[in-house]
């Protein structure tokens, strides 16, 4: 049950199971993690076709790794019906840009409707950089129920 009291914690329901990734392989990239995220959220018809391009505009215009083996990849605009955060957590880091390696990736993507709403939530991913317990936890879940419930609960802890 949540609280009414704590309006932050709508966040949490901006997290699905089904867009939670756990990879294990040693070939992958920046491009082939985004295209996996991606390709999922276009075969639920969640975002439109311009999605893709946008996000990877964006990571041209500037990359989205925020350092702490982190990257926060989104859209140029509101290419989404319905706010979704993705992620994917590697087992190995990969090759982000020139001067990041990530193991761990949110990929927001955030309805106009929403935008205003979900700012804070840009606060609390950028805090997940340099938080140790974020990468102990994330790193022991097994599975994606595991992931989703220790982010709900570092939410909470947030906010």
């Amino acid at each position: 049950m949540q609280s009414i009291t704590n309006p932050y914690q709508v966040i949490g329901q901006l997290i699905d199971e089904q867009y939670i990734y756990l990879l294990d392989d040693s070939d992958l990239n920046r491009d082939k993690v985004i295209n996996l995220m991606i390709d999922n959220l276009e075969r639920n018809q969640d975002v439109t076709k311009d999605f893709r391009d946008k996000v990877f505009k964006r990571e041209e215009m500037y990359s989205m790794a925020v350092g702490g083996h982190m990257s926060i990849s989104h859209a140029i605009g509101f290419e989404t019906q319905k706010s979704i955060v993705s992620f994917a957590r590697l087992s190995q880091s990969i090759k982000w840009d020139n001067h990041n390696e990530v193991n761990y990736i949110f990929l927001l993507s955030i309805s106009r409707d929403d935008y205003l709403n979900v700012q804070k939530f840009f606060d609390f991913l950028i805090s997940l950089q340099t938080n140790q317990q974020f990468r102990k936890i994330i790193d022991s879940a097994k599975n994606a129920a595991e992931v989703k419930q220790a982010i709900l609960e570092m939410i909470d802890d947030h906010f």
